[in-house]
């Protein structure tokens, strides 16, 4: 980047860790206009010397107290793979009273990264963003979300991306973000196409009921496209929505339109609804297995299946396929297809039980399950067992 929008940049970076006088503007300030608070950032810090190996850098990073701070500045102004590491080792050893100066001094260091020869490399942006989130200064989100402002000076240096990796460690920590930073990481979305820069959203426990509504537009467009990178992400997201984002979940989940892994991440985010989307999930499996189960071990359906099977609590409208199930014959012969195919059935048969002996442990259809008695079967026992007290017999 040319040297103006370099200084534009540092100085956008740098004026967070300034102190203000008054609050801020209720719009995001651009960094460009904030070059006249450069002067007031951290000073950089000294390079650490040289002689750093990987090995040295994991063991700084992973001490008991998590890493030497002063050293572990000095690395941000060290080599490359000192640069990836160290935000690790600050971030594990921030707290309450050093988390403001552990930020400033990351914001800092980008700065300095930004105005260099060389810029820095997505990963060791997203590393930075990733202990500004852990950290989790007061500060944290404002700066994080302050990355994804469209701004000419921070076009193509991958701020954008960083800044949405650190607001999902944010959001990890603290389980919420604000309506604010929700509709900015929409509008990004929106914005750029990108459904990838929703991750933060699918990782809070529910979403604002205007930023709710909105979401469903958003994901709509970006689900509907023939080409989907990330959709998982918008539909992780979908799952924070609450009981509206039930019908598109669903849909993906029956169509065979969407990836395997895409039909699989609608019923984890369907499992997050609450009994809508419980009842969703039975209804189907139910549909799901009317059509009929997957002849071979390689069908792409043992996908959402599975998912479906690892994230429904109780049934009531797939009882009678599930029931069904028992009776499946399962194939021999020691072919690998035969041997795999039977080993998923198994599962199947299984899972099917499972959910339908409720607490009882020496239901017929549970014991019948798995003719060897292996695993799936006393994976399945152990979760039925679990669903009332150990006493007595059962214990």
């Amino acid at each position: 980047m040319d040297s103006l929008k370099a200084a534009c940049l540092m100085a956008g970076l740098l004026c967070f860790g300034c102190p203000k006088e008054k609050e801020p503007p209720a719009r995001e300030a651009k960094l460009s206009e904030t070059l006249e608070s450069s002067s007031k950032g951290a000073e950089a810090p000294a390079p650490a010397p040289p002689g750093f190996t990987e090995e040295r850098l994991r063991s700084l990073v992973h001490s008991p107290k998590g890493g030497e701070r002063e050293l572990l500045f000095r690395l941000l102004a060290s080599d490359a793979a000192a640069r990836r590491w160290a935000p690790l080792g600050l971030a594990l050893g921030c707290d309450e009273k050093n988390s403001v100066d552990t930020e400033n001094r990351l914001l800092n260091a980008v700065a300095g990264w930004m105005s260099g020869p060389e810029a820095p490399t997505p990963d060791e942006l997203r590393t930075v963003a990733w202990a500004i989130g852990a950290c989790a200064s007061k500060s944290a989100e404002d700066v994080l979300r302050s990355w994804l402002t469209p701004d000419p000076s921070i076009e193509k240096t991958g701020l954008t991306e960083a800044g949405v990796f650190g607001l999902g460690a944010l959001a990890d920590r603290k389980g919420t973000l604000s309506e604010r930073t929700q509709t900015a990481l929409l509008d990004a979305a929106s914005r750029e196409g990108r459904a990838e820069l929703l991750q933060p959203l699918g990782r809070i426990g529910r979403l604002s009921e205007a930023v709710g509504a909105h979401i469903l537009e958003v994901t709509g467009s970006l689900l509907t496209r023939a080409e989907r990178p990330g959709s998982r992400h918008a539909l992780f997201a979908l799952g924070s929505a609450g009981p509206s984002a039930e019908a598109p979940l669903t849909q993906v989940l029956l169509s065979e339109k969407y990836t395997p892994e895409e039909r699989a991440a609608a019923a984890q985010a369907l499992s997050r609804l609450g009994d809508v989307g419980q009842t969703a999930l039975d209804r189907g499996l139910r549909d799901l297995l009317k059509r009929g189960l997957p002849v071979t071990y390689d069908r792409e359906l043992w996908v959402p299946l599975r998912a479906i099977f690892n994230n429904l609590k109780q049934v009531t409208e797939s009882k009678g396929k599930l029931v069904e199930l028992g009776t499946i014959v399962l194939p021999d012969g020691k072919e690998r297809d035969k041997i795999a195919q039977r080993r998923r059935l198994i599962w199947l048969r299984c899972e099917a039980a499972r959910l339908l002996a409720e607490s009882n442990f020496n239901a017929p259809s549970l014991l019948s399950c798995d003719p060897e008695k292996g695993r799936d079967f006393r994976l399945a026992q152990l979760e039925v067992l679990g669903r009332d007290k150990l006493k007595g017999v059962r214990a």
